[in-house]
């Protein structure tokens, strides 16, 4: 007979909180969607930090609050975040087995079931995630009773809503990463949703919300790539979070440099990608510009100028093409930001 048994960790309910059901999370293929949060050694929301997570099907890196992809795996997956100032926090979760496999046996599928638990499909780690730093913690998802719900915090509780944008005012209708009147019918019915409610576009031009305390666990189900969705939030209760850097794409898993021409510079921190309002001596139809450039694809990049001039270039010669096009209005121009990152200093 065909065994599921399978060793759990412990569930440490205080330091990291797991939280609903699988059926939150991306249940079928070979990929699963995960919402990870840290905290600081204080127990407060803290953003910011670089993390690793690693299980042994593949391994990845994110920097905090973000939803990542995984690959489903038998085995325990581990997720380890640092911040400057603060020590090193890392969390040990073990998967368990989904429903699809138990339908599997019941319906006498043994030959699915055996393939489904050597591939690691039929398992699945929690949904949401919060690492708290400083402490080193071992934890599984619970198996419920028939029944039985797991109590749920909101997503505000566990610190999981990132920091405004900047992108735009929550109102603004027309700054919506997307034409498609469906989206601006569903944005606008958003708007008039109670608390606590999170809301996604897709790089397709698609979106979704979800009200209820899992509202951005449930609307970044939606974003899957088996489903040929990626996507992010745009916003959360109501806060504009949308930033492009965060999209859960196969392009924020490609190594800077490898599709642009020329070295790309690096990274100054300047501001937020997504903080339209940050971009230096831009008028109403730069800041148009800009928030469009932000939905294009990788490799990509903005140059702006002293005197408000704003150039886009796309592909291996995207740097060269928007300081070109730029200095085509008689202005020096430089680059602002390049793929997911911004590269500009003040002069």
């Amino acid at each position: 007979m065909f065994n599921l048994s399978r060793r759990y960790f412990g569930v440490v309910v205080l330091s990291v909180s797991v939280l609903f059901t699988g059926c939150a999370s991306v249940i079928n293929g070979e990929n699963q969607t995960i919402q990870v949060a840290t905290r600081d050694t204080k127990g407060e929301a803290l953003e910011g930090a670089n993390c690793e997570w690693r299980n042994s099907k593949k391994s990845g890196s994110f920097t905090s609050p973000s939803v990542i992809n995984v690959k489903r795996d038998y085995d325990t997956m581990h997720v380890t975040c640092r911040k400057e100032g603060n020590p090193e926090g890392t969390v040990a979760v073990a998967s368990k087995a989904n429903a699809a496999i138990a339908g599997n046996i019941l319906a006498g599928g043994i030959i699915g079931a055996v393939i489904d638990h050597s591939t690691g499909n039929a398992y699945e780690y929690p949904p949401v995630i919060v690492v708290r730093l400083g402490r080193n913690i071992e934890v599984s998802t619970p198996q419920l009773a028939r029944g039985q719900k797991q109590t749920a915090q909101t997503h505000n509780d566990l610190g999981l809503i990132p920091a405004p944008s900047g992108f735009a005012s929550l109102s603004d209708v027309d700054a919506i990463p997307t034409k498609r009147q469906e989206c601006r019918d569903v944005y606008i019915r958003y708007l008039g949703l109670a608390e606590p409610k999170a809301i996604v576009f897709s790089t397709g031009g698609g979106c979704v919300n979800r009200t209820g305390p899992d509202a951005i666990v449930s609307a970044l189900a939606w974003c899957s790539p088996a489903a040929n969705r990626y996507c992010g939030l745009y916003a959360v209760d109501s806060i504009v979070v949308w930033n492009p850097a965060r999209l859960v794409t196969p392009t924020t898993q490609t190594t800077r440099n490898s599709r642009h021409a020329t070295e790309v510079p690096p990274p100054t921190n300047f501001s937020e990608l997504a903080a339209v309002d940050a971009v230096p001596n831009l008028g109403d139809t730069g800041k148009s510009l800009y928030r469009e450039w932000l939905t294009k694809p990788f490799p990509r990049a903005v140059a702006i100028s002293d005197k408000g001039a704003l150039s886009r270039g796309y592909g291996s010669s995207a740097m060269e093409t928007a300081i070109k096009n730029c200095e085509k209005f008689n202005n020096p121009c430089r680059l602002f930001a390049v793929d997911d990152q911004v590269v500009w200093t003040r002069p």
